[in-house]
């Protein structure tokens, strides 16, 4: 009895360093826009944590060829895969570390995370649910599954998952933090505020739960409850871009007040000295511009965000308005069609999503959603819409067909020649 618990003891603290600790990393670097900090120490600091990692990859590797039927050694090697972003390599010794003890809650839970990662959702539901069957008292498990729910456009199951995760997780600060970022990514800024509320009243100075409220309070428009929280987490320490570029929204979603454009201003000028890279900073500085009619100074600021993002309609937009306000109709005419195009790409996009949102069993709709996500690049997107499609109309040779090109790109070689045969069953070869 007493090795059990402490079995049970060592999985639960592995699964929350593992999966609790990621939510810092969800909050401070995915969830706060993948912000580069361009900080001197930071990137050493990084560049030490990246080298640390392929060490410690490199003796995973060899510790699975010297015991290649330890089931730890490769689960192991797969969660470092993981954190590497080594989703194919990660995905195929966390199956191979399934394969070897199909008793490891650790094993289905892990591989639940890489196929959601690589867009596989529904082979992720099927392994977070066998890790609830192996253990239901985690929470992890109940929140990666009501992330895979989601994504195939199943949000009651989404959340009645989550309402298991609320009812098995301990009551702390860091949970209820992690269940609001779900609530949030499952688009429920309801639940998400009352997470986030909860977290605060048992940890009041928690800087990522301020940030996280004032986030979700801006996307329900309470744009100055928003902005109190977002002050809050900048008082208390949280010197993260994304934390300076929300609280300048706020800012500039107020009345255009000249103390209100200094202090948006004042956030904006801060998230670029944290973070050169930022082309919405640029963007609405360039709005800021606009507004006190400075249009030299806000050519430059447009100029900058669509030299840095040049996919991104609103530079293009304020750009063509400055030119036209400088008597440079050409220029004006020239951002303006790029705004044009851009724009009906997005609308084309948000189409897409609500098409699929309308008719979560239309296999037509997940087809066109994922022929779109692959041609803009976005593989994971891309899976998952296509699986979907796959299992929905599953003799549909174009689906098969996308497929393979996905796997091919994205080096799935093995998962692209299944997709070959198949079309070849259908009689309908790759090309």
């Amino acid at each position: 009895m007493g090795s059990e618990e402490s079995a049970r003891a060592r999985r639960v603290d592995w699964a929350r360093v593992v999966i609790w600790g990621a939510l810092f990393v969800l909050c401070a670097a995915a969830l706060l826009w993948q912000w580069r900090v361009q900080r001197q120490g930071v990137r050493e600091q990084r560049r030490s944590a990246a080298g640390e990692l392929q060490v410690a990859i490199a003796a995973g590797e060899r510790a699975v060829q010297t015991r290649p039927n330890d089931s730890g050694a490769r689960l192991k090697l797969g969660s470092l895969l993981y954190n590497a972003g080594d989703m194919n390599g990660a995905v195929e010794h966390l199956l191979g570390a399934a394969g070897l003890d199909p008793t490891s809650f650790l094993a289905q839970l892990h591989l639940g995370y890489a196929y959601a990662q690589r867009g596989d959702a529904v082979q992720a539901e099927q392994r977070f649910r066998m890790a609830i069957k192996l253990d239901p008292r985690v929470p992890e498990a109940y929140v990666g599954l009501a992330g895979a729910c989601y994504v195939q456009a199943r949000p009651d199951e989404a959340m009645a998952a989550l309402r298991e995760a609320v009812s098995s997780c301990p009551q702390t600060a860091t949970t209820h933090m992690r269940l609001a970022e779900e609530y949030y990514l499952c688009n429920r800024p309801v639940q998400a505020e009352q997470h986030y509320r909860e977290a605060l009243r048992l940890e009041p100075d928690n800087g990522l739960a301020h940030y996280g409220l004032g986030r979700t309070l801006f996307d329900v428009a309470q744009v100055k409850q928003a902005q109190t929280e977002l002050e809050k987490a900048i008082a208390l320490g949280l010197d993260e871009p994304a934390a300076y570029y929300y609280a300048g929204l706020t800012y500039l979603h107020s009345a255009s007040t000249p103390e209100n454009r200094q202090r948006a201003k004042e956030h904006f000028q801060h998230v670029l000295r944290l973070d050169p890279g930022v082309a919405r900073a640029y963007d609405c500085l360039g709005q800021i511009a606009v507004r006190e009619q400075d249009y030299e100074q806000a050519r430059g600021y447009y100029g900058k965000a669509v030299e840095m993002a040049p996919d991104l309609p609103d530079a293009h937009h304020g750009l063509s308005v400055v030119y036209r306000h400088l008597g440079q109709a050409q220029e004006a005419d020239a951002e303006m069609a790029a705004f044009r195009k851009l724009f009906d790409r997005e609308r084309a996009r948000e189409r897409l999503y609500q098409a699929v949102d309308d008719r979560p069993r239309d296999a037509a709709a997940r087809l066109a959603l994922g022929r779109f996500q692959l041609e803009d690049g976005s593989y994971a997107g891309a899976a998952t819409s296509l699986q979907a499609a796959e299992v929905l109309a599953p003799e549909n040779a174009e689906v098969h067909r996308l497929l393979q090109e996905l796997y091919t790109r994205t080096g799935r070689m093995t998962d692209a020649a299944q997709q070959e045969r198949l079309l070849a069953r259908l009689g309908a070869g790759s090309h």
